[in-house]
């Protein structure tokens, strides 16, 4: 249970919290948020815990494409892919969240409405990381030439959020903890590097971060 975990993780006082997931979207092209979900990383990011979330795999190169729940919510530090070329990958899901472009997922019991403690427009995701061709535990398809080996390669969102998690805990870690968790989310979207060209207007008067941003490696 997604909300549960986020729980578990404030109650452990984690600093960070990282879920490679997204529910199912329901109209082709919306993205999708949860109600719930939203109340929960806002709840956990005010106790001290920063909440990642992918924006998932339904991308279409420059144009993005729509974001799922957890990485669709305002209060998650949400993730996008990048390639070697310091490129958003064409995988990388990113679009302008707002109450005319989302669906609802109600499964967990929280009401289809927009949050009201939620920016009228905002952009997702907040920074993207290495997502393509990385090297990682378990047998994730991408053969590295040896039949025994337990790591192999893959590619997505899921293999970038790792990387912003841990750039979560060495900026917390420098502090001691000191700093709180959202001066240090925030303090991660804003030393991204945007790597793209100027971006739209729309996107500029939404949130200050594009579906081009990536970070430094």
């Amino acid at each position: 249970d997604t909300l549960a975990s986020v729980e578990f993780a404030v109650e452990q006082d984690s600093d960070v919290a990282s879920m490679s997931l997204g529910l199912p979207i329901e109209s082709p092209g919306d993205s999708v948020l949860e109600l719930l979900m939203g109340q929960q990383a806002q709840t956990a990011l005010a106790a001290g815990t920063v909440v990642i979330g992918t924006t998932s795999n339904e991308g279409a190169g420059d144009a993005g494409g729509p974001v799922r729940t957890p990485g669709a919510e305002f209060s998650v530090l949400s993730v996008g892919a990048s390639n070697e070329a310091r490129d958003i990958a064409d995988l990388s899901s990113g679009a302008v969240i707002d109450r005319f472009s989302v669906d609802y997922n109600t499964s967990a019991g929280g009401a289809a409405e927009y949050p009201e403690f939620y920016p009228r427009q905002y952009v997702k995701p907040d920074v993207s990381a290495p997502g393509i061709g990385v090297l990682s535990s378990g047998p994730l398809g991408g053969d590295i030439g040896d039949p025994a080996a337990t790591s192999s390669f893959g590619g997505g969102t899921s293999m970038a959020a790792p990387h912003v998690a841990g750039a979560v805990a060495l900026l917390t870690s420098a502090t001691d903890g000191a700093t709180p968790a959202p001066p240090v989310r925030t303090a991660l979207a804003h030393a991204a590097e945007n790597l793209g060209p100027p971006l739209p207007p729309a996107y500029r008067r939404a949130h200050p971060h594009s579906t081009r941003t990536t970070q430094r490696p």
